[in-house]
C-alpha cells in the first residue's frame, strides 16, 4: 500500500471547505470516481471525482494531530482499478498555547558552598508540538529579583549559584524570577514567569562562646549529687529554632501572571488577576496597578485587565491587592506579551534550479527558502499544481528540497519545466503566496556541474505601474518627434507664405469680429492694401463690383476716442465739415498719428 502525506493547518477557519491536496489520476481524460474511508472520511474530509481533497472544519492539533485514511479509485463502470493508497493527513501546529509552570518551585544551598552549586531545576510545559519551535522552551532569569546571584541553563532550566561561599548569617534568603518562552526564546514567542525562593541553609560554622568570662555559683552544704546547681549561658550565631508570628494577608491565586495580546489591538479582557483573604472574615479585595504610566488598566473589583492604548512591546508591572477597608496588601508580578500581527506574505527565495540529463528519481536538484518581514518562525511549502516529474519536500526548517520523481531528461526534449510553489506562513491571520519556479535542463559532468543548459520557458510579467510608465515615455518621445517633423517641414511653407503676403499687397485684409458671436455676419473685412497705398502717397481706384460701403466709409477708420478733437478720420465725414481743417495739428498728436499726418501732408496744409 502506498503512503501519501497531506498537511492541514490547525485552527484555519472554514466558512467554506478548502482544498488541501489532489490525488493523482492515471488518465486525465477518463472518467473516475474516488472514495475515501477512515478517520473523518466524508465528514471532516471529502473528495470529489477529480480527486481533490477538502477539509470542512477547523482542526485542533492538540486534540488530534494526524488522521489515517485510505482512498479507492473506480472507473465509470464502478470497477476498482487501483490499489488502495494510505493517506496521512497531518495537522500542522501553530503557536496557540503559552508555557505553563505546573507548580511552585523553591530551592536551597548550604552556606559556604562553592560557585556553580546546583540549586533547583525549574521546568514548564507547552501544549504545542514539542517537535517544532512552537513547543521548544527557553529559560531566562528576568531583571526582577536577585538575578545577579544565580544563573539558569536556558535549555534544562537548572539554576546554579554564582555566589562565592554564601553566608547565612549575612543573608539567608534570595528570590529569582524565571521566564519560560516558547519559539526557542524568540521575541515573538509566548512567555510565562514564576518566582523561585532560594534559601541558604545553616552550616555549623560558628563557635558558641560563653556570655561571661567568670561565673559565680552558690552551692549549699547539703547539695545532693547529680542535681543542677546553675546554668552556663552560651551564644551561637548559627541558626536557632524560632517561631515567627505573622499576620495573614491577601493571597494571590498564582505567584505570577502572564498574558498575551495581539499588537495594534485594543483588548477589553486580557485576563483576570485574583486574590483572596485567608482570614475567616474573608474581606473583599480591591485591585490597583502601581505604575500610573502603565498602558494596562484593571477593574478594581473584578481584577479584569484591559488595554488603555495599543501595545507595541512586552510590558511588566505589579498589581496590588488590598483588603478593604485599608487592610493588608500583597503585590504580584504581571507580564503582558505582545504577539505580532501577520502583515506580509511570505516570499520564495531560491538559487537557479536546474536538472541534469542523468538525474534519477530521488535526486535533490535545489533548495528553496522562505523570507517574511514578520519574522515568523515556521513556513510550509507545497506544490499548488501536482507534478508527475518533480516533488517538493518540506524540511520543517523554513526550507524545502526540490526532488526528481521521474527521470531521465534531454536537451533535445522540447518540453519546458516549471513548478508553482506555494508557501503558508502560519501567522495570524495566515498569509500565503504562490511563486512560479522555472527549472532548466542541463548537460552536466560527473559532479553535477552544468556544462550546457537549455533555459526554461520564461514567464514575462510587467506590473501596471511599469506599463503606464513605458506608455507615457513612448508618448512623450513620439510627441517630440512629431514637433520636430512639423518644424522641419513647415519652415519652407512659412517662408513661401510670408513672401506671398509681401508680393501680393492687394490680397491683404483686416478682419474684425463683433461681440455678438452670430457667425459670419458679425465680421467686418477691410482691405489693407488701401491703407498701404495711402501711406505711400498712391490712390486706389474704386472697385465698382465691391459690395457694401466704400473704403472711405466712416467705420473703416476708428475714432480716436471720446472727447478727441480728431474725431473720425473718414474723408466722408471730414469733407462734410463747413470750414476747412488745418491738418498740421496731427503733427502735434504724437507717434500714434505720425502715419496719418504723413498721408494728409501730400495735399498741403488744408485737408
Amino acid at each position: 500500500m502506498v503512503d501519501i502525506y497531506f498537511y492541514v493547518e490547525e485552527e484555519r477557519p472554514t466558512p467554506v471547505p478548502y482544498k488541501f491536496g489532489v490525488l493523482m489520476l492515471i488518465n486525465p481524460l477518463s472518467i473516475y470516481r474516488w472514495t475515501i474511508k477512515g478517520e473523518g472520511a466524508n465528514s471532516i474530509f471529502t473528495v470529489n471525482d477529480a480527486g481533490e481533497l477538502f477539509v470542512t472544519k477547523s482542526l485542533d492539533r492538540e486534540e488530534k494531530s494526524i488522521y489515517n485514511l485510505t482512498n479507492i479509485l473506480y472507473d465509470e463502470n464502478n470497477r476498482r482499478i487501483k490499489d488502495e493508497e494510505h493517506l496521512y493527513v497531518c495537522v500542522l501546529d501553530i503557536n496557540d498555547n503559552i508555557p505553563i509552570f505546573p507548580k511552585v518551585f523553591s530551592g536551597s544551598i548550604m552556606e559556604r558552598s562553592r560557585r556553580g552549586t546546583e540549586v533547583v531545576q525549574v521546568t514548564a510545559t507547552d501544549a504545542d508540538d514539542p517537535n517544532t519551535v512552537n513547543g521548544e522552551l527557553r529559560y531566562t532569569l528576568t531583571q526582577a529579583g536577585d538575578h545577579s546571584a544565580f544563573q539558569i541553563d536556558s535549555i534544562t532550566g537548572i539554576i546554579t549559584s554564582r555566589l562565592d561561599s554564601p553566608d547565612r548569617q549575612t543573608r539567608s534568603q534570595y528570590m529569582v524570577v524565571v521566564q519560560a518562552q516558547d519559539m526557542r526564546g524568540m521575541a515573538t514567542g509566548h512567555t510565562a514567569t514564576t518566582s523561585v525562593t532560594i534559601t541558604i541553609t545553616d552550616n555549623n560554622d560558628n563557635i558558641a562562646p560563653n556570655t561571661q568570662k567568670v561565673y559565680e555559683l552558690q552551692v549549699p552544704e547539703d547539695q545532693e549529687l547529680n542535681e543542677k546547681i546553675g546554668s552556663l549561658e552560651l551564644v551561637d550565631r548559627d541558626e536557632i529554632q524560632k517561631r515567627d508570628l505573622m499576620l495573614k494577608q491577601a493571597v494571590f491565586s498564582k505567584p505570577a501572571y502572564s498574558f498575551s495580546v495581539l499588537e495594534e489591538m485594543m483588548v477589553d479582557n486580557i485576563g483576570l488577576v485574583t486574590a483572596i483573604d485567608p482570614d475567616k472574615e474573608n474581606r473583599s479585595i480591591r485591585y490597583s496597578i502601581q505604575n500610573k504610566s502603565c498602558p494596562i488598566g484593571i477593574d478594581p473589583i473584578t481584577g479584569q485587565l484591559f488595554t488603555l492604548r495599543k501595545l507595541e512591546a512586552t510590558h511588566r508591572f505589579q498589581v496590588k491587592a488590598q483588603e478593604e477597608p485599608s487592610g493588608l496588601e500583597s503585590l504580584v508580578n504581571v507580564t503582558i506579551s505582545v504577539q505580532d500581527i501577520n502583515h506580509n506574505e511570505p516570499k520564495l527565495d531560491a538559487d537557479e534550479i536546474y536538472v541534469c540529463e542523468n538525474d534519477m528519481a530521488g535526486t535533490v536538484i535545489g533548495t528553496v527558502r522562505a523570507i517574511d518581514k514578520d519574522l515568523l518562525p515556521f513556513f510550509r511549502f507545497y506544490l499548488t499544481k501536482p507534478s508527475a516529474i518533480f516533488s517538493i519536500v518540506d524540511s520543517r526548517d523554513n526550507t524545502a528540497d526540490i526532488k526528481v520523481r521521474q527521470g531521465k531528461f534531454s536537451l533535445d526534449d522540447p518540453r519546458k519545466y516549471s513548478l508553482e510553489v506555494g508557501i503558508d506562513d502560519g501567522g495570524r491571520p495566515p498569509k500565503r503566496s504562490v511563486t512560479h519556479l522555472p527549472i532548466k535542463v542541463c548537460r552536466c559532468d560527473a559532479s553535477r556541474v552544468p556544462t550546457q543548459c537549455k533555459g526554461p520557458s520564461p514567464r514575462i510579467g510587467v506590473s501596471f505601474n511599469t506599463l503606464i510608465t513605458i506608455l507615457l515615455g513612448t508618448l512623450a518621445i513620439l510627441t517630440i518627434f512629431l514637433i520636430v517633423i512639423l518644424i522641419v517641414m513647415g519652415r519652407p511653407c512659412m517662408e513661401n507664405l510670408l513672401a506671398s503676403m509681401k508680393n501680393s499687397e492687394g490680397d491683404e485684409q483686416l478682419v474684425t469680429y463683433t461681440v455678438e458671436g452670430g457667425g459670419e455676419l458679425d465680421t467686418d473685412c477691410y482691405d489693407v492694401s488701401i491703407l498701404i497705398a495711402a501711406s505711400q502717397g498712391r490712390s486706389m481706384p474704386a472697385d465698382p463690383n465691391q459690395d457694401g460701403c466704400p473704403c472711405t466709409a466712416p467705420h473703416v477708420y476708428s475714432y480716436e476716442g471720446p472727447g478727441s478733437i480728431t474725431g473720425s478720420l473718414s474723408p466722408l465725414i471730414s469733407s462734410s465739415t463747413e470750414s476747412p481743417v488745418d491738418c498740421n495739428f496731427l503733427n502735434s498728436q504724437g507717434p500714434r498719428f505720425k502715419t496719418v499726418a504723413e498721408v494728409y501732408s501730400v495735399h498741403g496744409p488744408d485737408c
